[in-house]
């Protein structure tokens, strides 16, 4: 039987064994921006009390592939509504490190809650290289956190893919870089081995490389059950 090495959307490859084969799979992994609201409504709604805390909603939109490809930044966008009181205040993390913004001042709405803006541009590579970034609104002992997250997709559709056993480079075609909604591509790759290969290898890898630029992913083959 043949062992089928997988390697999806720039996924850490996963183990599964389906009939008399096994398969390395690339996981299907998507992020999520995680964001939780509450709010008020005035008339037919809850009443608005004066001294209420109301926790906005916090989303972040990803830079667009235009901006990337005729400018070489990204500016991603962070909307936060439906928060009150005004005070609360906007801060970015790319890969958990801060960094400064300048943010608009609370602006109240019809509904008697707040809304709140900010934008974070970051160079080409640095936006390549990242592998999430998030947007705070914090109060206090209170935070709300909107974040999205590159793991498996990238930008522009130039990336390759190669792989390796045990170090040794392998060819394989490739799938053409597929786009996105949010205007990121995916690529899929995949190896097959001879049993015997499979057996007596200790690692087995799949780059996606673009210049100078390298991501690797990697599996032991001893994490799958012979």
């Amino acid at each position: 039987m043949d062992w089928i090495a997988g390697y999806h959307r720039l996924g850490r490859p996963g183990c599964r064994r389906d009939g008399s084969e096994s398969r390395w799979l690339g996981s299907d992994l998507w992020w999520l921006g995680s964001f939780l609201s509450l709010w008020y409504t005035f008339g037919g709604g809850t009443r608005l009390d004066v001294g209420s805390v109301t926790r906005p909603t916090v989303t972040v939109l990803p830079a667009s592939s235009e901006e990337i490809s005729s400018k070489q930044t990204a500016t991603l966008m962070c909307v936060v509504s439906k928060g009150f009181p005004s005070d609360w205040s906007l801060s970015w993390k790319v890969d958990g490190n801060s960094r400064s913004q300048e943010n608009s001042a609370g602006l109240l709405q019809k509904d008697g809650l707040y809304s709140w803006s900010s934008s974070l541009t970051l160079s080409e590579h640095d936006w390549i290289k990242s592998v999430s970034v998030s947007c705070e609104a914090t109060r206090g002992d209170q935070t709300v956190t909107g974040q999205v997250k590159r793991d498996h997709k990238g930008f522009p559709s130039d990336w390759s893919l190669s792989w390796k056993v045990d170090g040794n480079s392998r060819s394989q075609e490739n799938s053409a870089g597929l786009l996105q909604k949010d205007s990121l591509y995916s690529w899929s790759s995949s190896l097959t081995l001879s049993e015997h290969d499979w057996i007596k290898s200790v690692s087995v890898s799949c780059e996606a490389t673009r210049g100078d630029q390298t991501v690797t992913g990697q599996v032991k083959t001893d994490q799958c059950s012979q």
